[in-house]
C-alpha cells in the first residue's frame, strides 16, 4: 500500500503506520527483524534512485524502533526475556547429532580425535537421541558455549565435520525442514506426538499446568462437547483423513505456493510484485534455521499469499505505466510545438 497506492499526505501516514505496525510485528517473532532488515536493504538496491533515501530512513526507523519498543515493553512489565542463542544453532546441532548417530562408534574406533570433537558439540550420552524432524530432543542437552562463545572455532569445526560427511549434513537439514518441502510428509504434525490425551498434534492445546514447573494456568472448557470435536482435529490429527481439505493444513502448500508466485512474477515481468514477495521469502529463510517445522510458523506467509496474489493480478501498475507513458508523449509534443512556434 505504501509503495504503490499511496501519494502525498497519504504516503506520510502510511510510513508512520508501517513503522508502528512493523515494530509491533517484530515483537512476536525474534527472527522477523532479520528478514525485515535484509528486505529493506534489497529494496534499497532494487528501487529507483529517487526512492532510496526514503527506504533507507524507513529501514533505520523499523530496526531501531523494534529495539526501542522491545526495551519499553520489557521495562514496563519488569522483565528481560531474551531468546536463547542456542535456538539459532538448531541445524548445526542436528548435523553433528546425525553424524554421531550413524558414525559415532565407527569414529571412536578409527578417528578418536574427530569423535572427541563431536562430543564437544553433542554429549556422548545423547548420540542415540537424534530425532530427524526435531532438534529439541538434543538442543537442551548441548553445551551452548561451545557454539556461541568462539564463532571462528565453531565454524572451523563445523566445516571439518561437514567436509568428512557432506551427505549427512545435507540430510540432517532436509530431514529437519522436510515439512516445508515434501507434500506427503506428516512428521510436522507428529514430531512431539499426537492424541487427545496429550493434546499435541498439528496444534498444541495443552496448558502450562500440564508441564511440570511451567506454571499453574488451568484448563477449563466452557464448551466441552465442541472442544472434544476440535481436539480430534488438531490433537488427534483426524484432519488428515479429509479429502482435499487436508491439503490446507500442510506447510509445504504455502512454501511452494510462495516460490511459484515469485517465479511467475519474474516470468510475467511483474518486478514490483516480486520485490514485495521478498519479505515473506526472507522470513521463510529464517525458519529454515529453526528447531522444528510448525504450521503456526507459516502463519505470516498464509496471510500474505492472498494479498500478493491479488497484487499480482491487479492491473493498477499497468494502467499507471500507460498513464506515465502518455504524459511523457504529451510533454514531448508540447516541447516540439513550443520550439516550432518559438
Amino acid at each position: 500500500e505504501r509503495n504503490y497506492f499511496s501519494y502525498g499526505k497519504k504516503k506520510i501516514l502510511m510510513n508512520i503506520l508501517l513503522v508502528a505496525e512493523g515494530c509491533l510485528m517484530m515483537q512476536f517473532r525474534n527472527n522477523a527483524v532479520y528478514a525485515v532488515a535484509v528486505f529493506m536493504l534489497l529494496l534499497l538496491i532494487l528501487r529507483p534512485k529517487k526512492e532510496k533515501l526514503g527506504i533507507l530512513i524507513l529501514g533505520i526507523c523499523l530496526v531501531l524502533g523494534e529495539t526501542g519498543m522491545r526495551n519499553v515493553i520489557q521495562t514496563a512489565i519488569g522483565t528481560r526475556l531474551e531468546a536463547p542463542k542456542i535456538e539459532a544453532y538448531s541445524v548445526p546441532i542436528q548435523q553433528f547429532a546425525r553424524v554421531a548417530y550413524y558414525h559415532g562408534e565407527e569414529l571412536e574406533a578409527q578417528d578418536p580425535e574427530l569423535a572427541a570433537l563431536l562430543e564437544k558439540y553433542v554429549p556422548r550420552d545423547h548420540w542415540d537421541a537424534y530425532y530427524a524432524p526435531l532438534a529439541d530432543t538434543i538442543k537442551g542437552a548441548v553445551n551452548a558455549s561451545a557454539y556461541t562463545e568462539n564463532s571462528r572455532q565453531f565454524l572451523r569445526d563445523w566445516l571439518r565435520v561437514g567436509k568428512r560427511y557432506p551427505n549427512e549434513f545435507l540430510d540432517a537439514f532436509l530431514e529437519l525442514t522436510r515439512g516445508y518441502w515434501f507434500w506427503d510428509d506428516f512428521s510436522w504434525a507428529e514430531n512431539l506426538g499426537y492424541g487427545t490425551d496429550t493434546r499435541y498434534g498439528v496444534l498444541f492445546t495443552y496448558t502450562s499446568s500440564e508441564i511440570e514447573g511451567y506454571g499453574s494456568i488451568e484448563h477449563r472448557s466452557k464448551f466441552p462437547a465442541l472442544e472434544k470435536v476440535l481436539e480430534k482435529i488438531v490433537s488427534g490429527n483426524c484432519f488428515n483423513e479429509w479429502p482435499v481439505l487436508s491439503v490446507i493444513f500442510h506447510g509445504s502448500l504455502y512454501s511452494w505456493s510462495l516460490f511459484f508466485l515469485m517465479v511467475l512474477c519474474l516470468y510475467r515481468r511483474k518486478y514490483w510484485c516480486f520485490q514485495m514477495s521478498l519479505l515473506p521469502f526472507l522470513y521463510f529463510g529464517t525458519m529454515l534455521l529453526g528447531p522444528v517445522v510448525q504450521v503456526r510458523y507459516l502463519f505470516p506467509i498464509m496471510v500474505m499469499l492472498p494479498v500478493l496474489a491479488a497484487f499480482f493480478s491487479s492491473d493498477r501498475m499497468k494502467s499507471q505505466s500507460n498513464e506515465n507513458r502518455e504524459q511523457k508523449v504529451v510533454f514531448l509534443g508540447r516541447k516540439i510545438y513550443n520550439k516550432a512556434i518559438g
